[in-house]
Formats: structure tokens, C-alpha cells, sequence
């Protein structure tokens, strides 16, 4: 992954709480739970997979806020990265409310 990209999995963050002057409309479904990387060399070599310094990979759970001031949380995600050498110089966040499951990460070498 190279510096300066960005692999953003997170869940959403909805703010419908009462110091909101404009309130938006039916938000039916709202994704709140980090999703899943999977980074694999698949390369004939095997090369490896390098998360250089400036990149970035975002699992965290997000949370809504209701009209009342509510506030529920999603679980973040799994980040899994495989290959014959792995370099871990960027940022992997998995990051989520008190009460709710961190993230996860699975480096295989």
C-alpha cells in the first residue's frame, strides 16, 4: 500500500442528536460495523506486502446518535495481511465505543 493511500472499511457516524439544528430525513439503515481487509501477496515470487509510511487502513466501528442523544456503536472490523515479507510502517486502526469489540489484525509471514 503506498504512502498517502487509503483503505477506509470504518462504519458511518450519524450525528441526529438534539444540538443538530438540521435534521435529516429517514435514515433507514445505517452501517455501523468496521468490514474486513484482506491483504494476500499472490505474486509467483512472493514479493510481500508492505503498508508503507503515509498509508493508511481504517476498520473502526462507527456509532449513531439519535434524536434523543443516544448513542449506539458498531463493533470494528478484522484486518488480514499475508505474505512471504510483511512491513508494517503504515497506520491500521480498528478503533470502537467502550463496550463494543476493538479491531482485529492477523499478520502471517
Amino acid at each position: 500500500i503506498a504512502a498517502g493511500s487509503v483503505i477506509d472499511t470504518a462504519g458511518e457516524v450519524v450525528d441526529n442528536g438534539p444540538a443538530v439544528r438540521v435534521k435529516t430525513s429517514g435514515i433507514e439503515a445505517v452501517r455501523t460495523k468496521g468490514g474486513t481487509v484482506k491483504i494476500f501477496d499472490r505474486t509467483a515470487k512472493g514479493h510481500g506486502v508492505d503498508v508503507a509510511a503515509g498509508s493508511s487502513v481504517d476498520v473502526s466501528g462507527g456509532h449513531v446518535i439519535d434524536t434523543k442523544g443516544k448513542v449506539t456503536g458498531g463493533d470494528a472490523g478484522s484486518v488480514s495481511i499475508q505474505g512471504e515479507r510483511v512491513t508494517l510502517d503504515g497506520e491500521i486502526v480498528g478503533h470502537s465505543l467502550v463496550g463494543k469489540k476493538g479491531g482485529s489484525i492477523s499478520v502471517h509471514a
